[in-house]
């Protein structure tokens, strides 16, 4: 037969000791004077504070199609016409795919690749180059 082992016993939890936020002899009353290096300011010293106050407006971004658009550059601030260019899109991939099945494959498969409801027009600004956005097709 075999020997069963001992019942686990766990690791043996020690009680965190942090040093006492006071020592029992401070004395922690009101009336103890401030520190020596605390200097409180008279009605001449204290200065004055200004505050401003920055408002942020949203403006909400325009509808991306297939052409340029005019609008704020949320990059550079700048006021702009979008830079357009057009992109196969996936819908182009696929038909012309779907073609090649067929037997389309005499340049017919091609036809998607140039009609413009078929590609994804990508918009960038002129000035930065920052990526602006994309009207996908279809």
């Amino acid at each position: 037969m075999a020997a069963s082992a001992p019942p686990y016993q766990g690791y043996p939890i020690q009680p965190q000791l942090y040093p006492p936020l006071f020592k029992e002899n401070d004395d922690v009353s009101p009336s103890a004077p401030p520190p020596p290096s605390y200097t409180p300011y008279s009605q001449e010293q204290q200065h004055h504070l200004q505050f401003q106050s920055q408002v942020m407006v949203s403006v909400p971004a325009p509808e991306l199609g297939s052409h340029k658009v005019r609008m704020i550059c949320r990059y550079c601030q700048s006021d702009i016409e979008t830079r357009t260019d057009k992109k196969a899109s996936i819908v182009a991939w696929i038909s012309s795919g779907v073609m090649c099945f067929f037997g389309l494959f005499c340049g017919c498969c091609l036809i998607p690749f140039c009609i413009g409801p078929c590609q994804d027009t990508w918009h960038s600004c002129p000035k930065c180059g920052a990526h602006l956005g994309t009207n996908r097709a279809f």
